[in-house]
Formats: structure tokens, sequence, C-alpha cells
């Protein structure tokens, strides 16, 4: 078996399909990291002299969602926009009495705030980008794999076999085979 620049390349653009497919794998990651878990649950304490509409205009100005009521004026609530500046217009907003899990000092959630995906993505987002991550790295992993294997197979085959069959040796496709009457120092085994 004679390696051709052909065959050669065919492994090299295996591992090349595979180092794209961790790639995109990676990218995915990225994404879904920065997408999916951004949102924070946090609580608001409102004012007493806050009521049910003046509660809605706030919850819709700092991107409060999913609303869950916990006590008579405590809410808790999934943070989309987790920026400083939209925490900070939160917490210094006078119809807001106290927060838990936001550091009032610094206008960031804390970290001990459970993250939540974002409500305000459809939901196949995260679900695809997890499928992309799947596949990418399936992808990526037998690409790979499989070019380091044709290579390496290529380049024992290329040792184990001359280019030019010794007197007997007969080279087909399929197999090699040899003549009987060729002394024992000539004969090659059958593959």
């Amino acid at each position: 078996m004679v390696v051709t620049l052909g065959s050669f390349l065919s492994a090299r653009r295996l591992v090349a399909v595979g180092i794209v497919g961790l790639g995109i794998a990676a990218v995915a990651v990225g994404a879904l990291s920065v997408t999916a878990s951004r949102a924070a649950f946090v609580h608001v304490r409102w004012a007493e002299s806050v009521d049910d509409a003046m509660r809605e205009t706030a919850e819709q100005r700092y991107s409060l969602r999913l609303g869950e009521q916990e006590g008579e004026r405590t809410w808790g609530y999934t943070l989309s926009d987790v920026s400083p500046a939209n925490v900070k217009a939160l917490v210094t907003n006078g119809v807001v009495e106290g927060t838990l899990d936001i550091d009032r000092a610094s206008f960031r959630i804390s970290a001990s705030a459970p993250r939540r995906p974002d409500p305000t993505l459809p939901p196949w987002i995260p679900a695809g980008l997890w499928g992309v991550t799947v596949l990418g790295l399936l992808v990526g992993a037998s690409s790979i794999s499989l070019g380091y294997t044709a290579r390496a197979g290529e380049d024992t085959a290329a040792r184990q076999f001359d280019r030019h069959p010794s007197h007997g040796q007969q080279l087909t496709p399929d197999k090699l085979t040899f003549n009987p009457d060729v002394t024992k120092t000539q004969a090659v085994s059958t593959v």
C-alpha cells in the first residue's frame, strides 16, 4: 500500500474538521454561559405606599420578571438586566424599601444569588446551544480520532510493505498473496 497525497490530505481534513467542531462547541458554550445564566433571583420589599399599579410599572422598568409574592410586600423576581446601572436605579428608587441578594453598595448582584435562565429568551435558544455544543464535541472528537487513526494506519502500511513487490508477491486491492514456489526468504505472509 502506498501513501498517496490524496489519502494524506484526507486524514488532515478529518483533523481540521475535528478542530472546527471543537471550536464551534467552545463558542456555543461561551454563548450559553453569557445568555442562559445571567439573570438572577432577587427579593424586593416594596414601600408601604406602593400599590399594584406602581409595583407593576417598576417591575417593567427594572426588568423584574416572573414575580412570586412571598409576603405582604416582599416579592421574589428573576432580574433579567443585572447591569450595575439597572441595579443602582432599582435600589435607589423610593418605591423599594429593601432587597436581598443585591449588594447595595456596589450595585451588583451578590455571588450567593441563585442564577436562573433569562425569561426574556425563547426557551429553544439555550436548548439549541446545548445541542450545538454536544454535536460539536462529538464531531470534533470523532473526526480528530479518525484523522489520526487513518494517518497512523497509512504510515504503518507504507512501512510494512515495499512499493515494489518481490518475486512471487502479488498486490491486489483486497489482499496480499504469495506464491508457494518462492523460497522461504522471499515469501510474505497473507494479509
